[in-house]
């Protein structure tokens, strides 16, 4: 792992913890941490639209307001990444969000892009998932 993708995971750590220090202590919130992979231009652009207007307003629409986008400043020229920070307040909303998603018109229309890609014209080389509960008392 390089500095750059340790100084990235610390940064998404402190703002895990200072999210959760504003729950009450009886709720868990739950975290997700997707990371897409990805080799040129033209899939940055895809991941980028489909981000934009489709998956953080679906996000939106669906109760999840604070998810946080974040690039790397200086970019690897082989692997370069996208991270997205995504609270849930329950495990529940966690694991209905891709029912939601799949059931939502708008979502569906302005994706279709990424969606509808070709396995061999994917807009990713691949995407990581990390999922974190917070600690309690925070």
């Amino acid at each position: 792992m390089t500095n750059k993708n340790l100084f990235t995971i610390s940064l998404l750590l402190c703002l895990l913890i200072s999210w959760s220090a504003y729950s009450k202590d009886s709720e868990r919130y739950y975290y997700q941490i997707k990371i897409y992979h990805f080799k040129h231009k033209a899939q940055e652009e895809i991941l980028d639209k489909y981000l934009k207007d489709a998956y953080l307003p679906a996000l939106h629409r669906s109760g999840i307001k604070h998810i946080g986008v974040f690039k790397p400043i200086v970019q690897d020229t082989t692997d370069q990444l996208i991270y997205l920070f995504i609270p849930f307040r329950k495990f529940d909303q966690f694991q209905k969000i891709n029912s939601v998603l799949a059931n939502d018109k708008q979502y569906l229309l302005m994706g279709k892009d990424y969606l509808n890609a070709m396995h061999n014209n994917a807009p990713y080389s691949r995407i990581e998932s990390i999922l974190l509960e917070s600690f309690s008392g925070m």
